[in-house]
């Protein structure tokens, strides 16, 4: 692919990000269909990338609950960190109330641009204290747990090894192209590829070691679609049949593509690691 060469340095945050689709524009479903007011982490580790030259001085994580028909619902967030950390990272509220006809929202932590150092990695806990859940909901169908403590890895930039190379095709753009594959060297179940789409915007993603399914977050690709603005990549509805996952030396990554507005569709994006390192 000719990938767009301009460079646009932005905070990509591993946090999931609510997504529209064509569906719920309002927020991304998730299989949580018991106890109408379980709510329930999305990862149990949110890596957080911060780009060193950014303005940003605040990033997002998502929390769900079981039905999103339900209007009200408030979750209370408690935040564990040591004292030279809970300087630089403050969660902004920790009362979260989910809105009428919305699966998930925003937490907001605020940090302190300038007291980041690099190649330093600050880590805090958050844990949903209110409401107890009742029974078993699935927030992902790859997640068979209700995950009510997150750890957040916070960095400015990861130390990502390259572990080899191949070729990218894209069903969202019906273009392949090379496209190498790092590894990261603090979580080495999350990957990276870097300058996926667009130069100056790469594509992060975890592979679960015990069943290699594939978890991403809402991630910007760089390319933007007109009136609707910047476009994203985030994960399929879990009611779709095909979800990402590694095989062998095959990724595939299923994937929404989404603008503010709505979804596109679902799209099969893979990727072939033809050479390793």
């Amino acid at each position: 692919m000719k990938k767009i060469l301009y460079i646009f340095i932005s905070l990509l945050s591993l946090s999931l990000i609510t997504s529209s689709c064509s569906q719920d524009t309002e927020g991304a479903i998730y299989d949580m269909p018991q106890g109408k007011d379980n709510v329930s982490f999305i990862t149990a580790i949110a890596p957080v990338e911060i780009a060193p030259k950014g303005t940003e001085t605040s990033f997002d994580l998502l929390i769900a609950h079981a039905n999103k028909t339900v209007n009200g619902t408030t979750a209370t967030i408690g935040m564990t960190a040591t004292t030279d950390i809970a300087k630089i990272f403050t969660l902004k509220n920790p009362n979260v109330t989910f809105r009428n006809g919305v699966s998930t929202e925003n937490i907001e932590i605020q940090f302190d641009r300038n007291a980041l150092a690099p190649g330093v990695t600050y880590t805090f806990d958050l844990e949903i204290t209110s409401p107890q859940s009742k029974d078993n909901v699935y927030p992902l169908d790859s997640v068979k747990t209700i995950i009510t403590k997150m750890t957040v890895n916070v960095a400015l930039g990861f130390t990502w090894v390259k572990i080899g190379s191949g070729e990218f095709t894209s069903e969202i753009f019906g273009e392949s192209w090379d496209q190498d594959i790092q590894q990261a060297k603090e979580v080495p179940t999350f990957y990276r590829f870097p300058d996926l789409y667009v130069k100056g915007y790469s594509i992060i993603f975890e592979v679960n070691p015990n069943d290699n399914k594939i978890i991403f977050n809402k991630q910007k690709t760089g390319t933007s679609e007109g009136n609707y603005g910047a476009a994203y990549i985030t994960m399929p509805a879990v009611t779709y049949p095909d979800q990402p996952a590694k095989n062998g030396n095959i990724f595939d990554l299923w994937c929404r593509y989404v603008v503010d507005a709505g979804s596109f569709g679902t799209f099969h994006e893979v990727f072939e690691l033809t050479e390793t390192e």
